[in-house]
């Protein structure tokens, strides 16, 4: 025998277990859905990966043909690729193994290019001139002037007055620099009277 509130009863139990059974499937789609996600996040962490791996795999390939091209044209030949400028150096910065390299670089130019091809002018840089500021800093720029100058793929008009300004002005004027710089040094026993001596034979 049943009671009136039976009815009430029964439906409120139909009820509770249909919002069960929509919590079960509702459950089921959010624990899905999170899945779905997961891959997702897990493919475009991938993608990113394999991104990043392929930019670095270009850079060093880009770096080995730079180093390739370096090989078979070089810098100062006439079919290179012309004058490339380097950073300007902050001297009164570089620790002791980057003024090193700096000096090294300057002492390479001044062995090969400096003293063989400017004569009276390179015989006026004294054997110390590593020991001076200003020389480190007037060498920098005519040596990167030099570059400026003559690695260059065409000789215009313009750059031929250039180089002749350089020549019979520009040159001149930091080869006394150097010499007067250097005439009283005591760095190295024996250099003011080298300089001083070359001088006077070169006037």
């Amino acid at each position: 025998m049943t009671t009136p509130n039976d009815g009430g009863l029964t439906a409120a139990l139909l009820q509770i277990t249909a919002h069960a059974e929509r919590l079960g499937q509702l459950e089921a789609r959010v624990i899905a859905n999170l899945d779905e996600c997961q891959l997702a996040t897990g493919g475009i962490a991938g993608a990113i990966t394999d991104l990043r791996s392929l930019v670095e795999e270009q850079g060093r390939l880009l770096a080995a043909v730079d180093e390739l091209v370096k090989t078979i044209v070089p810098p100062d030949s006439d079919d290179g690729p012309g004058y490339k400028p380097r950073p300007p150096v902050h001297w009164w910065k570089l620790t002791d193994h980057e003024r090193q390299k700096a000096v090294d670089r300057l002492a390479a130019w001044v062995e090969q290019v400096y003293r063989p091809w400017y004569g009276h002018l390179a015989v006026l840089l004294a054997v110390c001139w590593r020991d001076h500021p200003l020389c480190l800093v007037g060498l920098d720029i005519v040596s990167e002037l030099h570059a400026v100058l003559y690695f260059q793929p065409k000789r215009t008009a313009s750059l031929l007055s250039a180089q002749a300004e350089f020549q019979t002005r520009i040159l001149p004027a930091f080869a006394e620099q150097f010499r007067a710089e250097t005439s009283k040094c005591t760095h190295r026993p024996g250099a003011a009277d080298g300089i001083d001596s070359a001088w006077r034979g070169a006037r």
